[in-house]
């Protein structure tokens, strides 16, 4: 029941009390005399219940001011509870967003900290490749000098063809008749060609 019906039906009850009195008072005033000590009595009850009936009313108007005041207490309280309840969403949904944001950023390093390591180790790959190319390279070249000062020292050493002792002039050269040559340059003074 709403304030209004309450209040509706307090109006309602005084304007039938006020009817009735008005009535009451309209029967006493056309009685005759000799009823008046009656009517006196008559209305002694009357004015008792009338007070029983403003009792009633003041009883009834103080229910409701408490039933009203716990109404709002009540409202009050809900209100309250909604307002935690919007206040605790609003947090879980701000702690959902934040963590799932999170994710995506944790996500996205890893990722960018996986091609940067997949660039880091063809880096080192191709660098390695180099490295193993010139060592190689150098290998090789070691290899070659190596070879080549060894076949140095053994032709050096072994000599495939003879060296003589010392320089002899040819002995178809010269005074003898086959060409006549002198001071060939061999300096022997012979005259031959070398």
């Amino acid at each position: 029941m709403s304030f209004q019906d309450v209040k509706r039906e307090i109006q309602n009850a005084n304007d039938a009390v006020n009817l009735g009195f008005s009535n009451l008072n309209s029967t006493i005033c056309n009685q005759q005399y000799d009823t008046a000590r009656m009517i006196n009595g008559l209305e002694s009850t009357v004015q008792g219940g009338f007070n029983a009936t403003n009792v009633a009313l003041l009883q009834g108007q103080n229910a409701i001011q408490t039933q009203l005041a716990g109404c709002c207490c009540d409202l009050r309280e809900a209100v309250t509870g909604v307002n935690y309840n919007l206040a605790t969403q609003s947090c879980d949904t701000r702690n959902t967003i934040q963590n799932g944001i999170r994710d995506v950023i944790d996500n996205q390093n890893a990722n960018a900290r996986a091609v940067l390591d997949k660039l880091t180790q063809q880096e080192l790959a191709a660098k390695d490749a180099q490295i193993s190319a010139l060592n190689n390279q150098l290998f090789r070249a070691d290899l070659a000098a190596s070879q080549s000062a060894q076949n140095s020292y053994l032709i050096n050493t072994l000599r495939p063809f003879p060296v003589a002792s010392y320089t002899v002039c040819n002995p178809f050269t010269g005074s003898y008749g086959y060409a006549n040559y002198n001071n060939c340059g061999c300096g022997c003074g012979c005259g031959c060609n070398g």
